[in-house]
């Protein structure tokens, strides 16, 4: 006995054993086995060496059950076995491999990535398709993405070699990457040729030449060359040694069909041909007369179509003819039907005819001409008239031949005319007796239209045909009623006999062809009969049993009037019973058996010969039985019952003829034995545990399962285990020596296992059941892969999804990964995790950050992972606006007051330029210092407010906008009272949504939005709840995220105020912004429902969906306050349906500025900024060392530098400067003293003034905005 010997191994992965463990498990009560010798591997190799070691390697890629080898061994006497060990070789996944490093295209023609394409270069060993994962290195043309799948598309009428670098992977992470070269193949690009028709008269050549044609055409591949010239079609060609090219028509020839071909080549030696179309006009020519003489028979007409006046005028064009006079005619007349003439000659007339006539071509020429007609004369056939008769059937008719030929006549031959005799009949015969008479006599009961055909002659043989028209009336004929012998009826039980009446009229006969019916009956001699409402005839004998002769008369009719009558004589006679006869009928048990009434009315029969049919069944014994509605019978017998059982099936039914009295006779059903196969009851084995193997018993699976021959005293049967199959999850084996049943899980495996096992009885009956293993989870650690952060800034909180870091993280287990402990392993930053996100704040300068993080499963497993920074910028800070001084002075005798401001701007991004503007200015003047600063000079009246704002914009984008509202004392209040207020102002549109005007929130209200573009949402005044900002959504996301999205002055120089900006957008100036605007449908509304300064979903609607017809852009200039927030001035907006609302030009409050000690206010070499002017200022860089990493061209990376090793010098900055202003105009090509070279629109400041000069020396700092 051999016990199951089961290897498992990966795939390409070899396994070994020794004889020993192969012999531990066998047995044989004989004594000890002896290993003979290593057999034949299936699915791979075996091999055994010297001390007793055996190894199986697996065929390269194979994974299954089926392999493994056979070894013999021999008992104690010699006998030897053989038997199988099963090698179980699991799956492991092979990655893609590259198998070719070029595919091809042809010009233009995009390739997909798709399973087909990728094939071609890629293959994978274990059958799966690879998807190209990114493709990076395109030379030759460009690559998109789209659902996954990525599309090269050439270079516009690119060929040659194309390369890309790609990573391809398979559906279980495995990758590959490598080039692919393209080699894309020349593809003719078809010649543009343009049109080239010429135009010319009808016999007049037209000339051109080769240039000429080749003018406008175009070809891609090339320049093109001329080759030759093609077949003319409708005209001959010439060509000259100089080019030139003449066509001439063929003659008389018109219309669009003429032309020729010309053939170029292009420069890659491809050739193509076109046709020159050459526009013949027509020139009309006169028609002209061929023939004066036509020939026709006597009363032949001539119908002159167009055809017919072709045949005698001729025109060269082809145009239509028309008679435009007649006149002169004779030997006949001229008829006219749509423009068509007929001449049609005088009846009978022969000799000749003639007219004159004049005819049109349509195109303004006529030609006129005379036509004779020569008419032949041709004999006339005489001519009889019909003859009419009426008769009655089966009668006789005469006609006198003399007084047909009375009526006959000839035009030609009117006195000698003769009778011919009868030529044809119909419905009957005719003849011509003796004296001249015609006969005709009809067909023997015919009646109808008969007819006669008789033939006259003339002198000149011409023979002409009367006709004779008789009309025979029918006269009824009465039927032939004849007697009916012996029709065979029954007397059992007053049976009805019921007869068709078709059976009396069977041979019954009407010589009219009538329909003969019955219509009455005499009394029979003994029995009655009678007549129901369809027509059949019931026939009762006199008593019961009654048997004789009987008869009956009846009547039948043709429907005409005609009758008759016969005899009927019926044979009443005794209908016997019929004999049924029991019989055995064969099944099986547990089987629905269906039996026809053939087969149990096999052996029964009616000494009559009638019909006989089953009609009821019953009285069932060890089953049920049932007639089925289609005449069956159904036999279901009682659940596993058989021959064994003590006991036989069997029912009843009952067989009638129809007619005597019916019959019963018993049915036994022999049932033979069917063996039942075994019942299986499922069952859960527990005690599994995830990745541990798992040993049970085949005892514990049967169990529960049984029997039915097993459970009866009447049979017997056994069953027992056989295998187990199926596990989709692990490897199952079983010992059948010990009845152990082994299951090793899936790595990582746990949940419910599903298999099958095979239960087979005594009599070979196998069941499959189906078991559930229950594996027992263990907690497996998560798979961590490092991330390449996006790129980042430095002094702001930067944010990664945890979600996000995750992603490319794996858990066996499916548990859902988050990341705990962060800290910072490389660089300087601070780091959090708040709200599902990774906060990183890199410092000031730092240009690489790592951060280190634990990715955890919650359910005890870790994994070490990082977040990479590599792309680290430095964070823009929008420029910052403050007060140095104020400075004040009162004038009480003229209720005035002077006030001076001085305004710093900073921005902390050294070298940043700065470009400044003011706006609403009102009572003063803005200047610009020397030094950089502004400042402003106002004068205010007692108790009038001024203001004005200032905003500063850096070369990114971000802003700064500070608005300065002041107010001069009274004339009761104290002497030097004075009030002001410095902060930031943001300026949007906003539209009254509800129709109560519009409403503004404070900015204690809370709410936060990027105003200046720096990535830091900034404190402001806001919009209420049910009001809506204007939105210019270029980008067409349908969600506002910038500033520039809703701050519109900087779209229109030198406006001061957003609704002013709008006007940039009125493209016909026509003082609406409105559908007609361009831009209209790049705008819309944004609604801030909860105010909270995020665009939330379904927060925006355009102008369309909102639906707004149109808004004014002239403001009503009246400026209020609300809730701290300014508005300039007012319009309105208008809706589709007619209604209007208000449009506020508003400036949102913002935080308060700082006010810093600075310089004293001054006007010494102050420049006024006008509103709407802008002045660029530069950010100094802070004196300090510079240790970054500097340009190669700079020096060595990380060698500190200072200001002075930056400085340049003067003849450098004289330099520059004249080569600027010799170039002047944008684009000028820039020169350093290193040689460097760029093209580049520059504009120069130097820190103190608005333009480089060429005598500017000073420190060294310079800006250049490209």
């Amino acid at each position: 006995m051999f016990g199951a010997d089961i290897l498992t191994t990966d795939e390409d992965t070899s396994v070994t054993t020794t004889v020993t463990e192969l012999l531990a498990n066998d047995s044989d009560v004989e004594g000890p086995l002896e290993f003979v010798a290593l057999g034949n591997g299936l699915h791979g190799t075996v091999s055994q060496d010297g001390n007793g070691s055996i190894t199986f390697v697996p065929e390269p890629d194979y994974s299954g059950n089926d392999a493994g080898f056979d070894y013999t061994v021999a008992d104690a006497d010699g006998n030897q076995s053989i038997t199988f060990v099963q090698v179980h070789v699991a799956a492991v996944n092979d990655a893609p491999e590259i198998i070719s490093t070029s595919i091809s295209t042809n010009e233009d023609q995009p390739i997909v990535f798709d399973a087909a394409v990728i094939e071609q270069f890629i293959q994978d060993r274990d059958g799966e398709s690879p998807s190209i994962g990114a493709i990076t290195n395109i030379s030759g043309g460009v690559v998109t993405e789209e659902n996954g799948i990525y599309t090269f598309t050439p270079d516009g009428d690119y060929h040659g070699d194309a390369t890309l670098d790609y990573t391809a992977e398979d559906a279980h992470g495995a990758a590959v990457s490598g080039r692919l070269h393209i080699d894309i193949l020349s593809v003719n690009d078809a010649t543009d040729f343009g049109d080239d028709t010429l135009i010319t008269d009808e016999e007049v050549a037209v000339s051109t030449t080769i240039s000429a044609l080749m003018a406008n055409d175009h070809d891609r591949d090339g320049e093109l060359r001329f080759i030759g010239l093609g077949a003319p079609s409708h005209g001959t060609l010439m060509s000259t040694e100089n080019g030139d090219i003449v066509f001439t028509p063929d003659a008389d020839y018109s219309g669009s069909q003429a032309g020729f071909e010309y053939t170029v080549e292009d420069a890659e030696g491809n050739r193509e041909s076109t046709m020159v179309p050459v526009q013949v006009l027509g020139i009309n020519d006169a028609p002209t007369i061929l023939y004066d003489q036509r020939f026709i028979n006597e009363d032949q007409a001539i119908v002159f179509t167009q055809q017919e006046m072709a045949s005698f005028i001729d025109d060269p064009d082809g145009d239509q003819f028309t008679f435009t006079s007649l006149s002169a005619i004779s030997g006949g007349s001229f008829s006219q039907d749509k423009g068509v003439y007929t001449y049609t000659p005088d009846a009978d007339f022969y000799g000749s005819g003639q007219f004159s006539y004049t005819v049109s071509d349509g195109q303004g020429m006529e030609v006129t001409g005379s036509m004779t007609i020569h008419i032949a004369p041709v004999n006339d056939l005489p001519k009889m008239a019909t003859t009419t008769a009426t008769m009655t059937e089966d009668g006789e008719i005469t006609f006198d031949s003399a007084t047909l030929m009375a009526g006959a006549s000839d035009i030609e031959d009117e006195t000698d005319l003769r009778f011919m005799g009868i030529s044809a009949s119909t419905g009957g015969d005719g003849w011509l007796d003796e004296n001249g008479l015609l006969h005709f006599l009809p067909d023997e009961d015919f009646f109808g239209i008969a007819t006669l055909r008789y033939s006259v002659a003339d002198t000149e043989a011409g023979i002409g045909t009367g006709l004779i028209v008789v009309n025979v009336l029918g006269e009824n004929d009465i039927p032939q009623a004849m007697d009916d012998d012996h029709i065979l009826a029954w007397s059992n039980n007053s049976y009805d006999n019921v007869y068709s009446s078709a059976v009396l009229l069977a041979n019954d006969t009407d010589v009219d062809g009538d329909t003969l019916q019955i219509t009455g009956f005499g009394n029979a001699e003994y029995g009655t009969v009678s007549q129901d409402v369809n027509g059949f005839i019931h026939y009762q004998a006199t008593s019961d049993d009654w048997v004789g002769i009987d008869t009956l008369t009846y009547t039948i009719t043709d429907g005409n009037g005609g009758e008759s009558q016969a005899t009927a004589t019926i044979d009443v006679k005794l209908n016997t019973s019929p004999d049924a006869y029991s019989e055995i009928l064969f099944s099986q048990e547990d089987i629905i058996a269906v039996f026809d009434q053939e087969t149990l009315l096999a052996n029964d029969t009616d000494v009559d010969g009638d019909t006989l049919f089953i009609t009821g069944v019953g009285n069932a014994t060890h089953g049920t039985v049932t007639l089925r509605g289609d005449g069956k019978i159904e036999f279901t017998p009682e659940l596993n019952f058989n021959n064994n059982y003590p006991g036989q099936a069997s029912f009843e039914y009952t067989v009638s003829d129809g007619i005597s009295d019916p019959v019963s006779a018993v049915a036994f059903v022999d049932l033979d034995p069917v063996n039942d196969a075994p019942i299986l009851v499922p069952e859960r084995i527990e005690g599994a545990v995830e990745d541990n193997s798992f040993e049970f018993n085949a005892a514990q699976l049967i169990a529960n399962d049984y029997d039915i021959e097993m459970d009866s005293v009447y049979e017997s049967d056994s069953f027992s285990f056989t295998g187990v199959v199926g596990a989709a999850h692990g490897i199952l084996s079983y010992d059948s020596g010990t009845g152990a049943i082994y299951y090793n899980p899936h790595a990582n495996f746990c949940g419910v296992e599903t298999f099958q096992y095979q239960v087979t009885d005594s009599f070979g009956a196998v069941s499959t059941g189906t078991s559930e293993i229950y594996v027992q989870p263990v907690n497996d650690n998560p798979v961590a892969q490092e991330d390449i952060a996006s790129p980042a800034e430095t002094h702001i909180w930067n944010k990664y999804s945890i979600a996000g870091l995750v992603a490319n993280d794996f858990d066996v287990d499916g548990d859902s990964l988050t990341i705990v402990s962060p800290y910072v392993s490389s660089g300087s930053a601070n780091v959090k995790v708040e709200g599902g996100y990774l906060w990183v704040q890199p410092s000031g300068g730092e240009r690489h950050v790592e951060v280190s993080y634990t990715v955890s499963d919650g359910h005890g497993g870790t994994a070490p992972s990082r977040l990479i920074m590599n792309q680290i910028v430095e964070h823009n800070f929008a420029p910052e606006l403050s007060i140095q001084s104020v400075d004040w002075s009162h004038d009480s005798y003229v209720n005035f007051y002077d006030v001076y401001f001085n305004i710093a701007v900073y921005d902390r991004n050294y070298g940043d330029t700065v470009t400044v503007s003011a706006a609403q200015v009102s009572h003063g003047t803005v200047y610009k210092n020397s030094n950089s600063s502004f400042y402003y000079h106002g004068v205010l009246q007692y108790g009038i407010p001024a203001s004005f704002t200032l905003t500063g914009v850096d070369q990114r984008g971000a802003s700064g906008t500070m608005y300065i509202q002041m107010w001069g004392g009274t004339e009761d209040a104290e002497p030097g009272y004075q009030n002001y207020t410095f902060r930031y102002l943001y300026s949007p549109v906003i539209l009254d949504l509800d129709g109560d005007g519009v409403e503004l929130l404070g900015i204690e209200e809370g709410v936060t939005f990027d105003w200046n573009r720096d990535t830091i949402a900034e404190s402001s005044g806001w919009v209420a709840a049910d009001d809506g900002f204007l939105v210019y959504d270029h980008n067409h996301d349908g969600a506002v995220t910038r500033a520039d999205e809703l701050m519109l002055k900087e779209y229109l120089p030198g406006a001061t105020t957003d609704l002013e900006g709008l006007q940039a957008f009125d493209s016909n100036n026509d003082g609406i912004f409105s559908k007609e605007d361009a831009a209209w449908s790049d705008f819309g509304i944004w609604q801030d429902k909860n105010s909270n300064g995020i665009s939330d979903e379904g927060e925006f609607k355009t102008l369309d969906d909102a639906g707004i017809s149109d808004i004014e852009l002239k403001s009503d200039g009246k400026e209020e306050v609300i809730a701290g927030n300014t508005v300039f001035g007012s319009t309105v907006y208008h809706l589709e349906d007619g209604s209007s609302a208000e449009v506020g030009d508003v400036a949102l409050r913002g935080e308060e500025l700082a006010f810093t000690e600075g310089l004293p206010a001054e006007e010494s070499d102050a420049i006024p900024l006008a509103a709407g002017e802008t002045q660029p200022i530069i950010q100094e860089e802070p004196e300090k060392e510079c240790t970054e990493t500097q340009d190669s061209a700079s020096g060595d990376e990380n060698t500190p530098h200072t200001e002075a090793d930056q400085e340049i010098s003067e003849a450098e900055i004289n330099r520059i400067a004249q080569q600027l202003q010799s170039d002047a105009a944008a684009g000028s090509n820039f020169t350093d003293s290193a040689g460097n070279s760029t093209t580049e629109d520059i504009i120069v400041f130097d820190q103190f003034d608005d333009a480089l000069q060429p005598d500017d020396v000073d420190d060294g700092a310079l800006a250049l905005a490209a």
